[in-house]
């Protein structure tokens, strides 16, 4: 009895302790969930034929440097390919913000795929070889940040699955590459693969009685959650944290949906209260919130646009809202040339543009961080005649984040 009544003692004092202090630690338990899909969440494969990799040591002055792969045990495969995901949690890696992986036996209902998990192009120090079959179509591959292990990024591979020829045809097009530099893709593409970034924690909770989903994304994919937006040209892509319906499938990382950017002091909606964020543990085991009295506001239509700063193409310095036409749509185009369906998209824009001239008017972003002499070349190329610009770190946050490109002024 004795120790019933000690253990209902500390439970009353833990709530009571809580509910004075507001504060919610909330664990995640590896529950996935999806905000949406890539382009098809397809990864073309490479022919792997050679025994070194070209890689860009410098971009400035474009320097390149041949560096030897040594290759694993491949199980004497005989059709061999190799791709390449994103990841950025492994300090000087060879490749930069890319891990390769090997393929053998593509062709084979038996596949077997290598991972070069200390991104160094030596796969025969990972003992990291993940068998595709028949009756495992799925693998798990997790991704492990060089400085903090326990970090994990995680992937979901299989074999590629088409709906129909069209179908097929569509992403075989879309991936489409000719650059001798960047390497062969096979046109086999009944042998790719579908691949998922499993970037996103997801939990279901009460909070102040209140039933909802909350989320955590690793933005940047380095196997961690608690990158923080220093709003510098460096830093494009922190973390986020989510809230949703309670046992949805699917969770939204957009802030228009009450996703929240993790800033130095960052607060998430949750039924029109916000909560101030006080720990993100890194490997996304948990977080900490608080209650605030502060009420939720967000940007939304008929708001005005915040005046930002940024550089045309030319080099003058100009802002957002002086590129603004009164009594036109404002159409703010966020791009980069090495986006496909950003240029995909261009001779549809240049259709309104000739059509609409006299009511819309196009101001182009590009993403900064690019190579800027292809960006301008892509400008000639396509024969872009709206005003170009390069997109900046407080034009990302304030105005690309909130989701409302088209102005009326």
């Amino acid at each position: 009895m004795k120790r019933i009544i000690l253990f209902v003692y500390l439970l009353i004092t833990i709530v009571s302790n809580l509910t004075a202090e507001e504060e919610f630690k909330i664990y995640f338990r590896n529950l996935h969930r999806l905000t949406r899909e890539n382009q098809e969440n397809t990864t073309p494969l490479y022919k792997l034929n050679f025994d070194t990799l070209r890689v860009k040591v410098d971009s400035i002055i474009s320097h390149d440097k041949l560096i030897p792969i040594k290759l694993p045990d491949m199980k004497n495969s005989s059709d061999t390919a190799f791709f390449r995901e994103f990841f950025t949690g492994w300090e000087n890696s060879v490749l930069g913000r890319m891990t390769m992986f090997l393929v053998g036996d593509y062709k084979s209902d038996t596949t077997y795929i290598w991972a070069d998990l200390n991104n160094n192009l030596d796969f025969t120090d990972d003992n990291a070889v993940f068998t595709i079959t028949k009756d495992n179509p799925i693998i798990y591959i997790d991704l492990p940040n060089s400085n903090y292990p326990e970090g994990k990024f995680l992937y979901k591979f299989s074999k590629k699955r088409y709906k129909d020829t069209a179908h097929k045809n569509e992403i075989k097009e879309y991936y489409y590459n000719d650059d001798k530099k960047k390497g062969f893709r096979t046109t086999e593409c009944e042998f790719w693969f579908a691949t998922t970034r499993l970037n996103i924690l997801s939990c279901d909770t009460i909070i102040d009685g209140n039933k909802i989903q909350l989320g955590l994304k690793d933005c940047n994919c380095n196997g961690l959650y608690n990158d923080l937006d220093t709003v510098s040209e460096d830093n494009f892509f922190p973390d986020r944290i989510l809230t949703g319906n309670y046992g949805s499938e699917i969770i939204s990382d957009k802030p228009s949906a009450g996703a929240a950017v993790l800033l130095p002091e960052t607060f998430i909606p949750i039924q029109r209260k916000l909560y101030k964020v006080i720990e993100v543990e890194p490997t996304g085991k948990y977080i900490i919130i608080k209650k605030t009295d502060k009420k939720y506001s967000s940007l939304k239509i008929g708001d005005p646009l915040p005046d930002l700063e940024f550089s045309l193409f030319n080099g003058e310095k100009t802002s957002l809202v002086k590129q603004i036409i009164k009594g036109k749509y404002n159409l703010i185009d966020f791009w980069g040339f090495w986006c496909k369906g950003c240029m995909l998209a261009v001779p549809k824009l240049k259709e309104l543009d000739s059509l609409y001239h006299e009511k819309l008017n196009i101001i182009g972003l590009h993403d900064n961080k690019s190579d800027k002499e292809k960006a301008v070349k892509a400008v000639t190329n396509y024969h872009i005649n709206w005003t170009v610009g390069y997109l900046t770190p407080e034009i990302y946050k304030e105005v690309l984040l909130q989701e409302h490109f088209l102005i009326m002024y």
